[in-house]
């Protein structure tokens, strides 16, 4: 004997079930301005990031203090991406402590990255998107490369921290050879 499906009256209240109520929790925070979960939002917090470490570096401020700026700039990173920001709205649960830090920790993998508690594994992951951002410029001025080159390498970074943050393995692309290379065997 099939059992009959339980209709609602009009007037009646219905119980969501608790799936439904998350869908809508989540819909909610990810329609809120600053979310941290649209890879636009990560991208511009990781370039104003590294543009304002660029800026300190053209002024007078001796290396120690320049490397206590980073370091500061990158606490203030962590801060936002462990969703203790109140300006930017966090995937819940993903920026909390023992989510996003333990995932950064077990995805980049960098001698002297290392660090006790989820703030310092954070802010060590935007001090390697620094240094990964510094070692390109060098190699652009070891061997000159052009602009597009750069721009391109850029990209790459951005979009495998970008990744990092919002919990996504990243698998970089592989570049197509250009129509001028000889075909290799």
């Amino acid at each position: 004997m099939a059992k009959k499906a339980a209709v609602a009256k009009p007037g009646m209240k219905t119980k969501k079930s608790p799936s439904a109520a998350g869908l809508v929790a989540a819909l909610d925070q990810a329609s809120k301005p600053n979310y941290l979960g649209d890879p636009e939002v990560v991208g511009n917090l990781l370039r104003k990031y590294r543009d304002m470490a660029v800026e300190s570096r053209k002024t007078k401020m001796d290396p120690a203090e320049r490397m206590a700026c980073d370091h500061g700039y990158a606490l203030g990173m962590a801060e936002i991406f462990l969703g203790k920001v109140p300006a930017y709205a966090p995937i819940i649960p993903w920026n909390l402590p023992g989510q996003i830090d333990r995932w950064i920790a077990s995805e980049l993998h960098r001698s002297g990255f290392e660090g006790e508690t989820p703030e310092q594994i954070v802010a060590n992951a935007m001090l390697c998107y620094l240094q990964d951002n510094f070692d390109l410029a060098k190699s652009r001025v070891q061997s000159p490369k052009s602009e597009e080159w750069a721009n391109a390498e850029m990209e790459k970074i951005d979009s495998r921290y970008i990744h990092l943050l919002l919990g996504i393995p990243y698998k970089e692309k592989k570049q197509e050879p250009d129509d001028d290379d000889p075909e290799q065997p």
